[in-house]
């Protein structure tokens, strides 16, 4: 098609697949031609995890001497990235960068990272918070367990969020150490994160 050697568009898309919610990399490399930029038919291309169809739409394809591409560029079906809740001023630093670490584990597939890691996050939100109410730091040696009926008795929790906390626990548990058959799945990581943002909506937000 006329016009469309002097425009551009990304070789490559780095985006979380809307089917397994991993991060991987779309080739458009190869796949582009003119219909595709004069009448924004959809480019398709196949996700390298997981072998499921994607399609992207180049809308207002800029030109390949404007410098910084300029268009835009539409996913479908849209992407399924985790959004993290807004924490940054409500807790510590480094628990914020552990919250965001576990999202970003799941979203490349390491499952039990990414449980494990939530699981350090529930501690931490756990401890931060009975240290403010208490005034003093906390004692490292006491169960999460405990810790968790300390809080509930001074912050008046509600039963389904104490029933979070016990799922969150035993997930915690199962993601740390090694069982012959047992397989960590999407969808328990998809739970236990699930778990803690209701858990952060609850306590903090």
């Amino acid at each position: 098609l006329e016009g469309a050697a002097q425009r551009s568009w990304p070789e490559a898309v780095h985006e979380v697949c809307p089917h397994c919610s991993r991060r991987n990399t779309f080739s458009l490399q190869n796949r582009v031609d003119g219909n595709h930029l004069e009448y924004e038919m959809p480019v398709k291309s196949l996700c390298p995890g997981c072998r499921e169809m994607v399609r992207f739409f180049i809308i207002n394809a800029g030109s390949a001497q404007e410098g910084d591409w300029t268009g835009e560029l539409w996913m479908h079906p849209s992407p399924s990235a985790r959004r993290a809740k807004p924490v940054f001023d409500l807790l510590p630093p480094d628990l914020v960068g552990t919250y965001h670490d576990a999202i970003e584990s799941y979203h490349s597939g390491i499952w039990r990272g990414a449980i494990g890691q939530a699981r350090v996050v529930l501690e931490g939100v756990v401890k931060t918070l009975l240290s403010d109410i208490e005034g003093s730091p906390v004692d490292p040696r006491v169960s999460l367990a405990q810790l968790f009926d300390r809080l509930a008795d001074k912050k008046d929790l509600a039963t389904p969020i104490k029933d979070v906390s016990q799922v969150m626990r035993a997930g915690g548990n199962i993601a740390s150490h090694f069982e012959a058959g047992r397989e960590i799945s999407t969808e328990m990581a998809t739970e236990m994160l699930d778990l803690l943002d209701a858990f952060l909506d609850y306590l903090l937000l």
